[in-house]
């Protein structure tokens, strides 16, 4: 799901058991997936706020590091927020402390979860909405809003016509992958191996779109067996492909996918946008490898699975409620209420020699991720820095010229794509495949959905221990079957 860190951090490394055995209320502890998160951005953070940086693999290890009080603020995914507010382990959010204007062009003031939603694109809105706990408090009331996505299918080379239509659902997917065949079979076709994921795509492949909903609803072992086996039933079988890849390391997924290894492969949009930049490999990638807009293709299924995750705090830490704050703000809301212009300012445009690349928290912390950010700034389809529609020059005038990078800049081939999309689409200095693939690139960052699906139905919600148990062993049998 995430990107392998290109820097180190300058905390220090030391065995899991000391870090816990140190750590507590007495220290302010910030937790998250792996490589989610700029590290030139969390350099700024550590200089302002002494602070350990932790990450974990699942949410589940999410929960019991704050259930143990060990981390103080974290990234978590929306069933893993309701699960924690059920617990009653987080700290509402106090919205007023970070003295945001609802836009740039207002003065009013976001002093709590329903000012909030100005900030944000209209689907974090429906989501905090429509995800409620049992004091009807939304979303948005316990948690802080950091990278959306969604789960799209990715494949190399010429264009597949049953694919470019319009509304296509994961059941055409898999058909097209299944007719053409000779293009995925040898173990060219890549599946991430997380069995919660594939379940969700499963059901709705199993209603056909009809009753789509990405959560169970029984939890008996041979329920999950017939969900999982609706992709058997269409053909997507390891008899039928000869072998399909299947790997929990989303780094690798990425890389195979960006070389060309792997011909096709079903991810979030986030790493799709990241392998059809060259992945962790650009560099080595011969001329016929590297990802173009002939050869990368990102296709957006109409109902799709779709994963929002949080900034929370620990309840039980109430001593670091201001620093909980300011650390959230610096991460994820830092540009927020503020112009597109302002919001892709350089340290280096103030005059400064700083080495930190975007001024503020949540540009920096995009550039680096390349999931959609829920801002609104950053991702309105007609209003944000990632649009489909053309941005005017004066954007263009703000932007850093290709000659002042330099090496030694944060991914400079990734920012100089994203610098692209902020151009004008007719740009001269982009040929005709490059426009392709910032045409695909954009695309991906626009997360829709059927008119007739409720978001809520397309957000994991938690499951009980036997759901879990029988999930689990429901993939496994069915990895072993099948796949």
């Amino acid at each position: 799901m995430k990107k392998q860190l290109k820097y180190c951090f300058f905390s220090l490394f030391v065995s899991l058991s000391s870090i816990l055995s140190s750590c507590g209320s007495t220290t302010f502890v910030l937790a998250n997936f792996e490589s989610y998160i700029s590290p030139l951005l969390l350099e700024r953070v550590q200089e302002k706020h002494p602070l350990t940086f932790l990450t974990y693999p699942s949410n589940e290890k999410l929960i019991n590091g704050f259930a143990n009080n060990t981390y103080s603020v974290a990234v978590a995914s929306t069933y893993a927020v309701s699960e924690l507010i059920e617990r009653d382990l987080l700290s509402p959010i106090d919205w007023s402390q970070f003295n945001l204007k609802k836009s740039s062009s207002s003065s009013d003031k976001v002093n709590n979860a329903s000012d909030a939603k100005d900030l944000f694109i209209d689907s974090i809105k429906e989501i905090s909405q429509q995800t409620k706990d049992s004091k009807n408090n939304e979303l948005l009331h316990w948690a802080v809003p950091y990278f959306l996505q969604n789960l799209v299918f990715v494949y190399r080379g010429e264009k597949i016509s049953e694919l470019e239509q319009e509304n296509v659902s994961w059941t055409d997917v898999i058909k097209a992958i299944v007719k053409h065949k000779d293009r995925f079979n040898d173990n060219r076709l890549v599946f991430i191996d997380d069995a919660r994921t594939i379940f969700s795509l499963a059901n709705i492949v199993n209603t056909n779109n009809n009753s789509a909903d990405v959560n169970p609803k029984e939890d008996g072992i041979g329920y999950f067996t017939n969900v999982y086996e609706s992709f058997q039933r269409l053909g997507l079988t390891k008899s039928n492909l000869d072998s399909i890849f299947v790997n929990s390391d989303s780094n690798i997924v990425i890389n195979e996918l960006a070389s060309g290894r792997r011909q096709g492969g079903i991810v979030y949009n986030g790493d799709a946008v990241y392998a059809a930049l060259g992945g962790d490999l650009r560099d080595e990638l011969s001329e016929e490898q590297i990802p173009d807009g002939n050869n990368f293709h990102i296709v957006q299924p109409k109902i799709s699975p779709v994963a929002l995750d949080l900034l929370v705090i620990n309840k039980q830490q109430s001593n670091f409620q201001k620093e909980a704050h300011e650390i959230i703000f610096d991460l994820a809301l830092d540009g927020a209420d503020q112009t597109k212009e302002q919001l892709i300012k350089t340290d280096e445009e103030l005059g400064t020699d700083d080495e930190d690349f975007y001024l503020k928290g949540a540009m920096q912390n995009f550039s680096y991720v390349n999931y959609v950010s829920p801002l609104k700034v950053i991702s309105d389809p007609s209003t944000g820095i990632v649009s489909s529609k053309k941005n005017n020059a004066e954007m263009k005038s703000k932007q850093m010229s290709t000659d002042q990078m330099t090496s030694e800049k944060e991914f400079d081939y990734y920012t100089e794509t994203l610098k692209a999309l902020l151009e004008k689409e007719d740009s001269a200095e982009l040929n005709e495949n490059e426009k392709k693939l910032v045409e695909t690139i954009k695309k991906a960052y626009t997360i829709e959905k059927d008119s007739s699906i409720r978001w809520n139905q397309l957000v994991e919600k938690p499951i009980s221990p036997l759901q879990r148990s029988n999930l689990s062993l429901s993939w496994l049998d069915f990895k072993l079957h099948w796949w």
